[in-house]
């Protein structure tokens, strides 16, 4: 996969600043910020530059022309919002990133992601097409029943017994919900301890509690998470005091990667680095529920069995991705697509 670098200075912004990689449309995965003082070396061939510049090739009078200041690497577009990098691999973007977000960046602007350093990175190869990924992680309507033994009533409760949203948006591109959680909650024994210590996926907003308009829209003090999803294949899923994103990387028709960043505090003890592993397990064995629902779907579309499938208002997330996915194939093949609103 290819690799995209930037400099501090570059990206016009203090080392001490945090910096997370995003991508959207037409981007490619992986950033890496790096000093504009370190050389770049290739270890397999020990050709080094700097700042993007070929500035070192051993033996280079063997080669039929000089190289260094020739084989530079090509410069990208990059832009920067709220802390995200986003980049653009096109020659010249054809909109600006304050364009292709539009009202979504909106949603980033309250809540302190800088603050939440990246502590875990999970990747999955999985045989599912990528869209079947970012499906499974875009409705909630399953977490009474998937996740039942892993989260027993962490989520949905009698008034809301399907985890029902207290609020959708849907953009042209992007979108955007907010999820309750059970106020009503009773940890398990190992879990009082290590919710008393550390930011955890079952605080349910009890940490770092934003109150809208951008997170937590509605304001609920029984705030569950948010879901930000950045078209066409990352998800920022927002708790308190936890977030992470999930991005759906195609590898084929029916092969994807499916890579997990989670983001917690820094634990400064014992205590803190028990919780923070007990919240990273709580988080692991649900999401290896959910990645089980990817192959199998695939399998069962593949099989041909059925030739359609019915979603409710609560699957609100999955309708909009595919008719998201259709506008912008119609925008690249007939230069038109459909608007909301």
């Amino acid at each position: 996969m290819m690799k995209v670098f930037a400099t501090r200075e570059e990206l016009g912004t203090e080392e001490s600043v945090p910096l997370h990689a995003v991508t959207a449309a037409g981007f490619e995965r992986f950033l890496s910020a790096l000093s504009p003082n370190i050389a770049l070396w290739l270890k397999a061939t020990g050709f080094a530059g700097r700042e993007g510049d070929l500035v070192f090739v051993p033996e280079e009078g063997n080669f039929k022309e000089p190289l260094c200041g020739k084989l530079n690497l090509p410069p990208v577009a990059l832009g920067i919002s709220h802390g995200f990098i986003f980049i653009n691999l096109q020659d010249e973007p054809e909109e600006s990133l304050e364009t292709y977000l539009g009202p979504i960046a909106s949603r980033l602007g309250d809540y302190p992601f800088h603050a939440l350093p990246q502590r875990y990175h999970y990747q999955s190869f999985q045989r599912s097409n990528w869209k079947l990924g970012l499906d499974a992680q875009s409705e909630v309507y399953h977490v009474p029943y998937l996740h039942g033994q892993s989260w027993p009533n962490l989520f949905n409760r009698p008034d809301r017994p399907h985890v029902e949203s207290f609020d959708m948006q849907l953009y042209d591109r992007h979108r955007y919900g907010n999820w309750p959680g059970n106020p009503h909650y009773k940890p398990r024994d190992i879990e009082v301890f290590a919710l008393g210590k550390y930011s955890s996926i079952s605080r349910l907003g009890q940490v770092g509690l934003p109150t809208g308009p951008g997170i937590n829209s509605t304001n609920a003090p029984d705030w569950g998470f948010d879901i930000v999803h950045l078209f066409p294949n990352t998800n920022v899923l927002i708790l308190g005091g936890v977030w992470h994103t999930h991005q759906f990387w195609p590898l084929s028709e029916n092969r994807m990667l499916w890579e997990i960043k989670i983001h917690m505090p820094e634990p400064h003890n014992a205590g803190e680095r028990f919780s923070e592993e007990y919240g990273r397990i709580l988080l692991r064995d649900a999401l290896r529920e959910d990645g089980t629902t990817h192959e199998h779907t695939q399998e069962a579309l593949e099989s041909g069995a059925i030739d359609s499938i019915m979603l409710q208002d609560e699957e609100m997330f999955v309708r909009h991705n595919y008719w998201a996915v259709e506008q912008e194939i119609r925008h690249w093949r007939d230069g038109e697509r459909e608007h909301i609103g």
